[in-house]
C-alpha cells in the first residue's frame, strides 16, 4: 500500500473517529430534560425538569456510560488509529525521499556548474563569438545540470534542515537568475551583460558551495 494510500485511509478512519466521539459526547446531559410539543411549540416537563435536578451527576454520568461510552471509545479509537496512520504515511514518505536523496550528486553538479560556466565566459569574451550558439549552450546547461539540482532541492531540506537548506538555495536560486540574465543578454546579442550576469552567477553559485561544504563538514 502506497504511502498515499495509507495517509488517505488514515484521514478517513480519524474523521469518523471524530465523528462518532462527538456523537457521543453531546448526549452527555441531553436525556436532563424531557420536552413535549405541543401546537408545533417545544414544552419544557416540569416533572422531568424535577427529576433531572434531582439525580446526582455521578448518576447521569454513569446513565450516559452505560448509553454512549462504546460509543465514544469506538471514536477514540479510530482518532487515535487514524494518527497513527497518518504518521506512519509520513514516515515512509520520508524513508523513500531519503532513499533517493543521493540521486543528485550536489558537490558533482556544484562542480560542473562552476567549471561549465567558467568556460562559457572565455567563449562569450572571446572576439566573433558566437553568441547564437553560446545562448544554446546555456540552455542545455541550464536544463541538463541547473534543473535537475534545483529539482531535488528538498533533498537538503531533508539531510540538513531548513536553516542548512536555506544557506546553499538562497546563493543556488541567485546564481540561477544570474544565468537566466545571460541568457536573455545572449538573445539580446549584448556580449559585455552576459559576461557580467555569468561572473555574478558564478560568484553565487562560490557561496552555495561554501554553504554545502561547511554543511558537510558540520555533518561527520
Amino acid at each position: 500500500m502506497s504511502s498515499a494510500t495509507i495517509k488517505t485511509l488514515g484521514a478517513v478512519i480519524l474523521a469518523l473517529g471524530v465523528m462518532l466521539a462527538a456523537s457521543a459526547a453531546v448526549q452527555f446531559g441531553a436525556s436532563d430534560y424531557a420536552t413535549a410539543v405541543n401546537a408545533g411549540q417545544q414544552v419544557f416537563n416540569d416533572a422531568a425538569l424535577k427529576s433531572a435536578e434531582t439525580v446526582s451527576p455521578g448518576a447521569r454520568l454513569a446513565e450516559w456510560a452505560d448509553a454512549h461510552l462504546l460509543t465514544l471509545t469506538g471514536g477514540l479509537v479510530l482518532i487515535v488509529l487514524g494518527a497513527v496512520l497518518a504518521r506512519v504515511s509520513d514516515a515512509r514518505h520520508r524513508e523513500v525521499s531519503l532513499a533517493s536523496a543521493g540521486a543528485v550528486n550536489w558537490s558533482q553538479s556544484f562542480d560542473t556548474l562552476d567549471s561549465q560556466m567558467r568556460s562559457l565566459r572565455v567563449e562569450i569574451s572571446a572576439e566573433n563569438a558566437d553568441l547564437d550558439d553560446l545562448r544554446e549552450q546555456v540552455d542545455r546547461l541550464r536544463q541538463e545540470v541547473l534543473e535537475p539540482v534545483t529539482a531535488a532541492r528538498h533533498e537538503l531540506e531533508m539531510i540538513y534542515g531548513l536553516a542548512g537548506f536555506a544557506s546553499v538555495m538562497g546563493p543556488l536560486s541567485g546564481s540561477e537568475r544570474a544565468l537566466n540574465r545571460c541568457w536573455t543578454a545572449l538573445a539580446d546579442h549584448h556580449g559585455p551583460e552576459a559576461v557580467a550576469s555569468l561572473d555574478r552567477s558564478i560568484a553565487e553559485l562560490g557561496e552555495a558551495v561554501a554553504a554545502l561544504g561547511r554543511l558537510a563538514g558540520e555533518k561527520q
